[in-house]
């Protein structure tokens, strides 16, 4: 008997660009393409995380426009701060996602296979997220150092894992789809009035910019070896800052949807060609060895 093709999204980390996913979801649900796989980092992996649990496209949003409001983040803010560490606690971001998914929520419990990314931040080693818990797992994959908090997990220190993958597209692909889609939120090298829009001192507006460089060829290989089919990089403006620009989430989401349609026709080409008669196999990611 024939099949479709196993689909796998990797959605990458880019903050508040990040909303650009929504997007994405709700083109691809619009059309009736279901999602076999998922994987994400930072807040892809949030997206991915709360796709995972069987949440719509419209629920998804309406919690990104309220978490987006000023009062909402204050909420996850750390008042106890003494030395600047962190702005976002740990303890109020999870207590936060529980209250959405579920204080017990676990990965065998999700409707979709889902692999979150993160670093270990003592050994600088990328770590796969895929059993136990989901809350800690998707504070640790947004925790960037010295804005949120880190999380602890299995005596191993977790932090964001955009640094080292930040579209983890080589997850899908290993957990076994055959049609891998990426998105790619993060700000382009090149385009210089986006820096120039972060309006950073001097100092910290030149490390954040080669922290950009290195990550974005990071990136770029890690594609690559993973042969991603279509690769999704909303034209989402450079006036949108990774870490500001709560209030223009309806641009980013519908930056994500733009993009998507783009590729529509090529995509469903891809799906009716692409049929199989063997049974599709769903596995985990392959782990990272520490």
């Amino acid at each position: 008997m024939m099949r479709k093709p196993v689909l796998g999204l990797a959605l990458g980390g880019g903050g508040v660009r990040g909303f650009a996913h929504i997007g994405v979801l709700k083109t691809l649900q619009s059309e009736g393409i279901a999602i076999d796989c998922l994987s994400g980092t930072s807040m892809g992996g949030i997206i991915a995380a709360l796709t995972a649990c069987g949440m719509s496209v419209d629920e998804i949003e309406d919690t990104a426009k309220r978490v987006s409001k000023l009062g909402e983040l204050a909420k996850l803010m750390d008042a106890r701060i003494t030395k600047l560490d962190h702005i976002f606690k740990s303890e109020s971001i999870q207590e936060f996602f529980a209250g959405i998914v579920g204080e017990d929520k676990q990965f065998s419990d999700l409707k979709i296979p889902l692999a979150l990314c993160a670093v270990d931040f003592d050994l600088a080693k990328e770590v796969v997220l895929q059993a136990g818990a989901l809350v800690p797992a998707v504070n640790a994959t947004m925790g960037l150092p010295g804005i949120v908090e880190e999380v602890k997990i299995d005596g191993r220190i977790l932090v964001d894992g955009g640094s080292l993958n930040n579209v983890p597209a080589d997850y899908v692909r290993t957990m076994g789809a055959e049609i891998v889609i990426a998105v790619d939120v993060s700000p382009t090298i090149e385009d210089a009035s986006y820096w120039k829009n972060q309006k950073l001192p001097g100092i910290a507006s030149g490390y954040w910019r080669a922290n950009a460089m290195m990550g974005a060829n990071i990136t770029e290989a890690k594609l690559q070896k993973a042969k991603v089919d279509f690769l999704i990089r909303p034209d989402i403006g450079s006036d949108v800052a990774t870490l500001g620009g709560f209030n223009q989430v309806g641009q980013v989401i519908a930056a994500g949807a733009k993009a998507t349609w783009d590729i529509m026709p090529e995509l469903k080409k891809a799906l009716k060609e692409r049929f199989f008669f063997s049974k599709p196999v769903i596995k985990p990611a392959e782990p990272i060895q520490l």
